[in-house]
């Protein structure tokens, strides 16, 4: 099952992210992403987004990850929500990462058996580590393992505050 489309909603009754995803054929799966599971995710994507951008000196990669997750926040649009799924989201406990060239791919593992992959290119990635931020903001997680430049970038592109734009 090829995923296209998502969207993260934080629950606060179950203190955990609801990802529900789409394929291409318009059917629908959740997951629940816990802290320790939403941490493995995004220190994982960050490292991959970090072994992606050229080494400079230490300010001036701040200002090149800055300026590229601005640029891919730029592009982020408002999108219809992904519909709730039918069946009872599936609790990850386990998470199959593979980096790209230009990208990730996640494989989720489906009730059924299988898996669903979620393929991100470098810009979506970006997008996606600002909603998951924001997710963290929501629950009041802490927010260490964040780097500095995914917050920046989110207050330039944005001009307000995390709360204001749309999170799939």
């Amino acid at each position: 099952m090829k995923l296209d489309k998502l969207t993260l909603d934080y629950v606060a009754a179950e203190d955990r992210v609801l990802l529900r995803a789409q394929d291409t054929d318009g059917r629908v799966v959740a997951f629940w992403l816990t802290l320790r599971m939403s941490r493995a995710l995004l220190k994982f994507l960050v490292e991959h987004l970090e072994n992606q951008t050229p080494k400079l000196a230490s300010t001036d990669h701040e200002v090149l990850q800055t300026f590229r997750q601005t640029s891919a926040l730029m592009k982020l649009g408002a999108t219809e929500a992904v519909q709730d799924a039918a069946s009872e989201p599936v609790l990850l406990t386990t998470l199959d990462l593979q980096r790209q060239p230009n990208g990730v791919v996640v494989q989720l593992p489906l009730a059924s058996g299988g898996t669903a992959d979620l393929t991100l290119d470098s810009v979506q990635l970006r997008q996606y580590l600002h909603i998951l931020r924001r997710m963290f903001l929501r629950a009041e997680w802490p927010l260490d393992g964040w780097p500095a430049w995914i917050g920046e970038a989110a207050a330039e592109a944005t001009g307000a505050s995390d709360s204001a734009r749309a999170l799939h």
